[in-house]
């Protein structure tokens, strides 16, 4: 059963006396009206409540904007995979032809310096072939 504060004034001062009974009831009167004050910013109102329903429906909308949201981004993360997945396997297939490019092209270069080679041999031997042919001209142009 709760004690009012006349109550407890009217017994304190039959124990303790009028002024100290006074002082005590004024000393936790002003106790509680601290408390109260101190719990006032993290205690909610009524007032608070109904301005916080308004939000909270907004919220609730957006969430389920958001979750529609996410599952189209996973969807699209889903497509993201595979099209890296198609990425991956070209980047290998591009360096498998690059190796047989360079492999390609070595063969060639190996063919270049045979072809080279031949051309000299075959200047050489024509070049023979005319100064062979210049000499016998000029025999035959001094021998008469």
């Amino acid at each position: 059963m709760p004690v009012t504060e006349i109550e407890l004034y009217e017994v304190l001062k039959e124990k303790v006396g009028e002024k100290e009974a006074r002082t005590i009831v004024e000393f936790i009167d002003a106790k509680i009206e601290k408390r109260i004050e101190e719990k006032r910013d993290f205690l909610a109102t009524k007032d608070d409540i109904k301005k916080l329903e308004g939000s909270i429906i907004a919220t609730k909308d957006d969430i389920k904007k958001l979750e529609i949201d996410i599952k189209r981004l996973e969807g699209d993360i889903k497509k993201l995979e595979g099209d890296i997945r198609k990425v991956d396997e070209d980047v290998i297939k591009i360096k498998e032809d690059l190796k047989e490019l360079r492999k390609d092209v070595q063969n060639l270069e190996d063919r270049l310096e045979g072809t080279k080679s031949k051309i000299i041999k075959w200047m050489f031997l024509f070049w023979i072939g005319q100064f062979a042919s210049l000499i016998a001209v000029l025999q035959i142009f001094f021998k008469r």
